[in-house]
């Protein structure tokens, strides 16, 4: 949910017939809805204890890190925080080809806010904010409600009980998972509310850029942290806010698309916070 915004022209790559690379550009840019019922996905207790606590200290900044909006600096500027995620998406749905289908229901996993959830809202029949912190969820129907916005709602991931999506949608979620494992599992998680045909558009750490991102120090103190509670406090005391990172390969992360029936589309690429990003553009088939 945080991170730093992506540039306005990462790297593109096409992907076409059996995954040949046609050409480059630069530009903007969980079964089957009909299947059977499935459990719904196990939740991260000490993981929920942090974004409610986000929720609660700083919510917007959690959702879109900015070290000049750090203790409560968007709440004076939410429509340009809200416009930021309508550009965000006005970018990313442009050049879809075919377009997605706009009388059906978008999803914003990791909504916070509803940042993304609200620009969603505005070009599909509905729009669904997914996220892990019922604080979080709270917090976005009153601004959706404050804004007008009446085609959205919001639930915690547990009570997701979205099929047939046109769309679902992640931007600065993913990274803040606890290791690869779990992104894996979200990405299961994730595949099996789309309907067929309906795309999956979401960012992920592919590397790191800077010795810095690779020592991780601070997300290393964190998953300690997870393990011994009393760490919290002093951690918490020296400015650091619990937010993790975590990065998964290009191969690693399309493999587990394929083998969940999805058609890579595209693969958009910038370096942002010591960080090689990738934006994933895939398809049901």
């Amino acid at each position: 949910m945080t991170g730093p915004k992506s540039p306005s022209a990462p790297s593109s790559t096409l992907i076409s017939g059996g995954g040949r690379l046609s050409h480059r550009l630069s530009g903007r840019v969980s079964g089957i809805g009909s299947g059977a019922q499935t459990p719904p996905p196990k939740v991260n207790t000490a993981r929920r204890r942090l974004w409610d606590r986000l929720a609660s200290d700083d919510p917007d900044w959690a959702v879109l890190t900015d070290p000049k909006r750090r203790g409560g600096g968007w709440t004076s500027e939410l429509d340009e925080f809200y416009d930021n995620g309508d550009d965000d998406v006005a970018s990313d749905l442009a050049d879809l080809d075919p377009q997605p289908n706009y009388q059906g229901v978008a999803v914003d996993w990791g909504s916070g806010t509803g940042r993304l959830t609200l620009a969603l809202g505005r070009r599909f029949a509905s729009a669904v904010g997914v996220d892990i912190s019922p604080h979080m969820v709270e917090l976005a129907r009153t601004r959706a409600l404050d804004r007008g916005s009446t085609n959205v709602s919001f639930v915690t991931v547990d009570q997701c009980g979205v099929r047939d999506a046109s769309l679902v949608y992640s931007k600065l979620v993913l990274q803040h998972l606890s290791n690869r494992r779990e992104i894996l599992r979200t990405l299961d998680e994730m595949t099996r509310l789309l309907a067929p045909n309906g795309y999956l558009i979401m960012q992920i750490p592919s590397g790191s850029a800077t010795w810095r991102a690779r020592v991780r120090l601070a997300s290393r103190l964190w998953q300690v942290q997870q393990v011994l509670p009393p760490l919290e406090r002093p951690l918490r005391k020296l400015g650091l806010s619990g937010i993790t990172m975590t990065w998964i390969s290009q191969a690693r992360a399309t493999r587990r698309l394929e083998r969940r029936g999805l058609r890579l589309v595209a693969l958009r690429t910038y370096i942002a916070g010591g960080y090689h990003h990738t934006i994933y553009v895939a398809q049901r088939r």
